[in-house]
């Protein structure tokens, strides 16, 4: 059995509401970074109660029916773009939204008040909803992240699209006369039982698309907090060596030099022994600072544990990779740190490794803590590189 228009209509409001229950649901147990669940549950809302009094055409007066009807539906899709820009953090276009909103009343206005046949309504009403649902489209699309791939923007996005091209193609139809004479919003003809089909379908599977991406954006969120260090800001242990065997591997393709450097406080059990592991902490957010401002830009830098820090060096060969470790090690050298009214001053020491091909990164490591240990072992607060040079003590 055939829905009828009016029968359809009533089922996607129904569906419509139920996606409005859940994004509201989403908006409060999603953090405040993630946006724009309200609205777009709002815009749900909006465009149901659009379809209400476009679908009681005949029950209600045609004047709240039409202007009524068509101007929310233009507002719900309105405020769909704004959920979406207030997502990304994205400016939102408010200028041409409202005109399209504006326009949409003020034409049906025009239209009962000249009498102008339903067709041209249509006409009207599917020209704004074609540039609305094409501004939703690109405002999807302009947030993607197009270094990886999110399925819920291309998904939301798609079906996005779909909805414009159908608006369009029924304008087209209208505009060409070609088909049936249109008989209005509950015309029972094929065209505009596709019409109507494509239209909610899709507005309700782009509702299913944001939700997807709300969820995409929550996982990237825990990702990026379980990927830095909660206290200085610099990559996890587990993430930083994730990241250096990328840039290893790209190292040893390309015939690249890349150096390795561990770092330690040191005397930091003294510090926290004496001053508290309060002031350990400020100690080691410190020296974070440090490695930010003195480390270029393409270097990875990351906490390795404890008082200890992890640095890699791409396209960096070793007698560059010391000038570059003595600048950092000369900004520590007897660095004061104010704590509770108090001084802190602090060392560390630093050893350096150059990757060889073939090397397993962990072996790399490995070499530059042996050069590390022969730092603290030589009296602290200085550089020193693998392989070691030592001095026998019958040459002093």
């Amino acid at each position: 059995m055939e829905l009828d228009p009016q029968t359809f209509i009533v089922a996607s409001m129904l569906a419509a509401l139920m996606m409005m229950i859940i994004f509201f649901g989403q908006a409060r147990s999603f953090p405040k970074s993630i946006k724009g669940f309200n609205v777009w549950g709002i815009a749900l809302f909006t465009v149901t109660l659009a379809a209400a009094l476009l679908a009681a055409r005949g029950f209600i007066p045609g004047p709240v029916s039409i202007v009524l009807g068509n101007g929310l539906l233009a507002l719900g899709i309105a405020l769909m773009i704004v959920a979406i820009s207030i997502f990304h953090n994205n400016p939102v276009p408010w200028k041409l939204s409202v005109v399209c909103v504006v326009f949409v009343v003020a034409g049906m206005v025009w239209c009962l008040s000249t009498e102008q046949e339903q067709k041209i309504r249509t006409i009207l009403g599917s020209g704004s909803n074609t540039v609305l649902l094409g501004m939703v489209t690109w405002a999807i699309l302009k947030g993607r992240d197009k270094s990886q791939f999110q399925l819920g923007i291309y998904f939301s996005s798609i079906c996005a699209g779909i909805t414009t091209l159908t608006c369009f193609a029924r304008l087209v139809t209208l505009v060409a006369g070609i088909g049936e004479p249109h008989g209005g919003l509950l015309d029972e003809s094929p065209v505009q039982r596709i019409y109507l089909m494509s239209y909610n379908i899709n507005v309700l599977l782009a509702s299913v698309g944001f939700s997807i991406m709300g969820h995409e954006k929550l996982v990237d969120s825990y990702q990026a907090l379980a990927s830095r260090d909660g206290l200085t800001g610099l990559y996890s242990r587990t993430r930083f060596i994730e990241l250096a065997e990328r840039e290893a591997q790209r190292a040893e393709r390309y015939h690249c030099d890349i150096s390795l450097v561990l770092i330690d406080i040191d005397n930091f059990k003294q510090i926290n022994d004496t001053c508290g592991h309060q002031a350990g902490d400020a100690v080691i957010k410190d020296i974070a600072a440090v490695m930010h401002h003195n480390f270029r830009d393409i270097d990875l830098l990351g906490r390795y544990g404890g008082e200890e820090f992890i640095a890699l060096l791409p396209e960096t060969p070793m007698v560059d990779a010391k000038t570059i470790v003595e600048r950092v090690r000369s900004a520590v050298d007897q660095r004061t740190v104010v704590f509770e009214g108090g001084e802190i001053t602090y060392s560390a020491s630093f050893g350096v490794a150059q990757a060889q091909p073939g090397l397993p990164l962990e072996k790399t490591v490995g070499q530059a803590d042996k050069a590390l240990y022969h730092a603290k072992k030589e009296g602290k607060n200085r550089v020193e590189v693998f392989p070691l040079v030592i001095v026998p003590e019958s040459s002093l």
